[in-house]
């Protein structure tokens, strides 16, 4: 979830060690039967992504720096592993009920990682070319790795900045935030076997019932953000509404008791708080069916975990929290976290 429009706006104005020591102010002897890791990205001009762990008690416990934007999270058995996107790496730690251990490097060969999905025992990461000038222009990769050895197997070419992925039907989809297409990869063979056009930006997905959702978020020759979303039914033509104008980041779509929902763009009338709101048939909001009450430019990602929503609230400087919230909308938790929380994973013992 890097910001990509704060990339742009800073290009036009200035032209395997044991990872106790990683862990924070840590409190004594914490046994936790899970815990919910939290990507901080960090600031932009200086490293300082870490990773939040929220633990069954409630306990928060932050590592040290890990590098600069942690990007995103993914849990494998008793693994977590975390893409570190400026420094073209992924760390991968040991999990137990006592927070993290082990923690190893493995490298990108010079591509930036994004998103992680993991099918079987193999990795999925996304990945971009790290020159600021080139990656708009030029297609993206798909790194794959295997689980066991960490080892790159293949390397595929995907789209224009590749970034959110989901496995459906036997395929790798994955969305090119910088175009307007989704490819379908065979994980036999690991070729691209269907290129789909969905509509600008496409960049997070989600399956709900037979369906494909996907987020999109865009830009306008003057860098105004604008959000959309697009469905896919079958073998129908793909249903595709923009919304106009809205905040840089805000563009997760989850599924809530069956029903697809959606982030709030940031055009709507000043009264309404932001959240997420379940979609109509046509794909525009239904407000009636509205979760969250936050200043929307705030909202930064949402994702659900074993029936609660979860919320990363950040202004990018002294507001960076975690919210959580039933699906009757109540807010049960809330948490302090590091610089931009965006990512989250899960781990249960």
């Amino acid at each position: 979830m890097l910001r990509f429009l704060s990339i742009v706006l800073i290009l036009l104005l200035s032209s395997c060690d044991d990872s106790s020591s990683l862990m924070g102010d840590s409190p004594e002897n914490i046994e936790s039967s899970s815990w919910v890791f939290v990507a901080n990205e960090g600031g932009w001009l200086s490293p300082s992504g870490t990773v939040s762990m929220i633990g069954s008690h409630g306990e928060v416990i932050e590592t040290e720096v890990l590098g600069s934007i942690v990007q995103s999270l993914c849990v494998y058995n008793d693994k977590l592993i975390v893409s570190v996107n400026n420094e073209q790496k992924l760390i991968v730690f040991d999990i137990d009920s006592s927070g993290l251990t082990n923690m190893s490097e493995v490298q990108l060969d010079g591509l930036s990682p994004r998103e992680m999905l993991v099918v079987g025992n193999v990795l999925y990461v996304t990945s971009w070319d790290p020159d600021w000038y080139v990656y708009p222009y030029e297609n993206g990769f798909v790194k794959v790795f295997d689980l066991n050895s960490f080892e790159v197997i293949h390397t595929i070419e995907a789209g224009i900045m590749p970034e959110g992925m989901l496995y459906e039907g036997g395929h790798v989809w994955v969305a090119n935030s910088g175009g307007s297409t989704i490819n379908k990869i065979s994980p036999n063979t690991f070729a691209v076997v269907e290129t789909i056009e969905v509509g600008s930006g496409p960049q997070s997905m989600i399956k709900n019932n037979s369906e494909i959702y996907i987020s999109r978020t865009f830009y306008d020759e003057n860098w105004n953000t604008n959000h959309g979303v697009t469905k896919i039914s079958g073998y129908d033509s793909p249903v595709i509404q923009n919304y106009g104008s809205g905040v840089p980041c805000a563009g997760s779509v989850v599924s809530v008791n069956n029903e697809v929902y959606r982030t709030l763009p940031n055009n709507l009338d000043d009264q309404v708080m932001g959240g997420i709101a379940a979609l109509n048939d046509n794909l525009s909001h239904d407000l009636s069916r509205k979760l969250g009450s936050y200043e929307q430019s705030n909202v930064y990602h949402v994702e659900v975990l074993d029936g609660e929503i979860w919320f990363a609230i950040t202004d990018y400087q002294g507001i960076n929290e975690v919210k959580v919230i039933s699906f009757d909308g109540v807010e049960t938790a809330s948490y302090q976290a590091g610089i931009a929380p965006g990512d989250f994973a899960k781990w249960t013992d």
